[in-house]
């Protein structure tokens, strides 16, 4: 009776407890409890320990860094705080790296604090490229595991749980008279059928959860901006007028508010400096990318283990309730209600566990989610490894700049002498965190960066539309960002439909196009160049960082050989720093099926032109997002040889017959385009096996650094 009242009433009580909040609250609790609440009670046990054991030693815990950890894990903003715990001591350790640097006297001194810088950098840029290829495998191991849960299996769960209720009825749900093997068969069928089952469901709960969070921040930011939007309306509006995140993957600085905005210098891209409209296209664009990305399971946690916690514990409900049905007729009548009424929460608890396993099964089927992950995971990755790189040089401009303010408040420095030590300690960092960005990427990766880089150029950053698009107050796309609240607030389905409208209607061939230009804004800007074309906020020009990815933009004083004219194959530029060919030589890989058979392009076609001596074109398909599209054409130099021919980039799918206006190096006094027709699909393979690429040695590599 002792071991009933005081050791299985308590444990039933709070497992079934777990178990409903779980199912009623959401994964949400069990991820708090679980995880958030053992990390922080770790860190501040460790954090008074220490001071005991050594007094000296100084404590390893940042109480401030833990709490913010904390909050915005409670305010589920959970890419925010898995950066923030990830990169936070990081920077700290850079930022006293960087004071050791400045503060060097001999050749040994500097070389150990350039090592230290590096090797917090380092870290960071790692943490990032693991950090974006988990993301990606969680959302293939998600797929996997629905593959192992079958209604079939649930179905068979819930005939048992019913045949169990029904048993029991015939009893007249008196305890006394069921017979405890019926829990031992419960407990030992139900657990081994439903253990995926549970797992998959907890996965898609927090999935969903994490996709809840996107839109939950995105709410009051577009409800703010309503009224001043009517008032300007403008006669460009956004073709991803989604609501914006506030914390999501941030490219821009202006997401991290910084320490002291008083000492800021507007150069450096604070919150002032970005036009509304501008954050509001850039935000909306990211928040579409990221919720496509989270609609087919990236980022999804594999919780196998807490599934499996959860059945064992769910067994031991079942022998709890096989022992209560022995032994409730020998207790007295007080514990008689109280052992009955845990029997009976425990019942509940069952049925709620069962009917929680029909959750995944609400979801898109598994072969159709399956066939739009593999189309976009490979646009996703590249999208994330962007946007993360992104954000952590900004988060490195906000810390460094940040410090550098500080010590020179601290010595009385003057504002001009500030601003330019800052600029030349983070133009440093940044070159060697692009550096080091560079190193630790596959060949792949890299491939695929410069790529949807490319297919990113048709997106007009500042305007909010794809180039050669027109957008009118008519088109799906004009109404999206004028039309009411509500509308504005519509789902992503709804909008997605609404751009595959769109791209109907503006499924025009492709003619006429012109190669792409170094003098683009995406591949000529500076870091921190202003942005004078663009109306002044409070007083201050916004800088190329607020509108366009800051990964991209060039390095002031970079030696970096930067092309003119056209963009050739070898000449698409990686990072603001390199370029595709100077990479792909120094690795060694010469041949054009690295680019061909990379897995970020979805179709490939090849086209000649006979009027031109059978010249080459190459067309390669990437996808940027759900009815985004954006095809890339790789015109030959001469004959069959590609890296030194132009590129052209246009909205939409791939066409049988394209008509480009060739380069003065390809076709010499051509004013007029030229035709390219499709080669049949039996001749694709024979005439890919012809082409050649030619790219510089690594002795031209354009992959050099250093300042003039």
């Amino acid at each position: 009776m002792f071991v009933v009242r005081y050791v299985l009433v308590p444990v039933s009580g709070v497992a079934v407890f777990v178990i409903v909040s779980l199912l009623l609250v959401g994964y949400y609790v069990l991820y708090v409890v679980l995880l958030v609440v053992p990390n922080v009670a770790v860190s501040f046990a460790i954090a008074f320990v220490i001071p005991f054991v050594n007094p000296k030693a100084p404590s390893p815990i940042d109480w401030e860094h833990q709490w913010t950890f904390f909050t915005l894990m409670a305010k589920m903003d959970f890419a925010e705080a898995e950066f923030y715990l990830t990169n936070n001591v990081k920077s700290k350790e850079l930022v006293a790296a960087v004071k050791a640097r400045r503060t060097a006297r001999g050749p040994r001194d500097k070389a150990k604090a350039d090592h230290g810088i590096d090797k917090c950098l380092h870290s960071m840029v790692t943490t990032q490229i693991t950090t974006v290829q988990a993301l990606i495998a969680g959302g293939n191991d998600f797929i996997e595991t629905r593959d192992q849960a079958t209604l079939s299996s649930v179905l068979g769960a819930t005939i048992l749980f019913v045949s169990y209720v029904a048993y029991v009825s015939t009893k007249d749900f008196v305890l006394g008279d069921i017979t405890s093997k019926v829990h031992d068969a419960l407990a030992i069928l139900l657990p081994w059928l439903l253990v995926e089952e549970i797992g998959v469901g907890l996965s898609f709960v927090l999935l969903q959860f994490k996709h809840l969070s996107y839109k939950l921040n995105s709410v009051p930011s577009v409800l703010s901006c309503t009224n001043e939007r009517r008032k300007r309306a403008h006669s460009k509006s956004s073709m991803f007028s989604m609501p914006p995140t506030i914390k999501a993957y941030a490219t821009s600085p202006a997401v991290r508010p910084p320490t002291h905005p008083e000492r800021r210098s507007h150069r450096f891209g604070s919150a002032a400096n970005v036009t509304r409209d501008v954050r509001l296209n850039k935000d909306a664009f990211r928040y579409h990318v990221n919720v496509q990305g989270l609609s087919v399971g990236v980022g999804a946690t594999n919780l196998m283990d807490v599934a499996t916690s959860i059945t064992s514990l769910w067994t031991l409900l079942f022998l709890g309730q096989g022992y209560i049905v022995d032994t409730v007729t020998s207790m007295n009548t007080h514990d008689q209600v109280w052992v009955t009424r845990v029997y009976w929460y425990c019942v509940v608890a069952s049925g709620l566990v069962i009917a929680f396993c029909y959750t995944p099964f609400f979801f898109r089927p598994t072969a159709e989610q399956r066939e739009e992950f593999e189309s976009v995971s490979a646009s996703c990755e590249a999208s994330l490894t962007l946007e993360r790189l992104c954000k952590v040089q900004n988060h490195l401009l906000d810390v460094v700049h940040t410090n550098t303010q500080d010590e020179s408040c601290s010595n009385d420095v003057a504002d001009g002498a500030t601003d330019a030590l800052a600029s030349q300690s983070w133009h440093e960092i940044t070159r060697r965190l692009r550096e080091l960005a560079l190193i630790n990427m596959d060949t792949v990766d890299i491939v695929s960066f410069a790529l949807y880089v490319v297919a990113l150029s048709t997106y007009d950053f500042e305007a909010g539309t794809v180039r050669d698009i027109p957008v009118n107050e008519d088109s799906p796309w004009g109404n999206a960002g004028h039309s009411s609240d509500n509308a504005r607030l519509k789902t992503v389905d709804v909008l997605i439909d609404d751009l595959a409208t769109q791209q109907v209607k503006t499924s025009v061939p492709h003619t006429n196009l012109a190669a792409m230009d170094f003098a683009g804004p995406i591949w000529s800007s500076y870091l921190d160049s202003p942005m004078e074309h663009m109306p002044p906020v409070d007083g201050n020009v916004p800088v190329t960082n607020d509108v366009f990815p800051s990964i991209l933009l060039r390095i002031p004083n970079e030696r970096w050989r930067h092309g003119h004219g056209h963009i050739s194959l070898s000449d698409i530029p990686v990072m603001g720093m390199s370029s595709l060919g100077a990479v792909l030589a120094e690795r060694k890989r010469t041949h054009m099926k690295d680019i061909y058979d990379n897995p970020l392009v979805q179709e490939k076609r090849i086209y000649v032109a006979p009027r031109q001596g059978d010249l080459m074109c190459i067309g390669l398909e990437i996808k940027i997002m759900a009815h985004y599209v954006v095809s890339i054409y790789l015109v030959a130099s001469h004959g069959v040889t590609f890296g030194r021919g132009p590129v052209y980039v246009a909205f939409g799918e791939l066409q049988c017959d394209v008509a480009l206006v060739l380069t003065d190096g390809v076709a010499p006094n051509l004013p007029l385009a030229t035709t390219f027709y499709e080669v049949a699909r039996a001749d694709r393979m024979r005439a890919f096996h012809d082409c050649v690429l030619d790219i510089p040695s690594p002795s031209t590599s354009y992959a050099h650094t250093g300042e003039e």
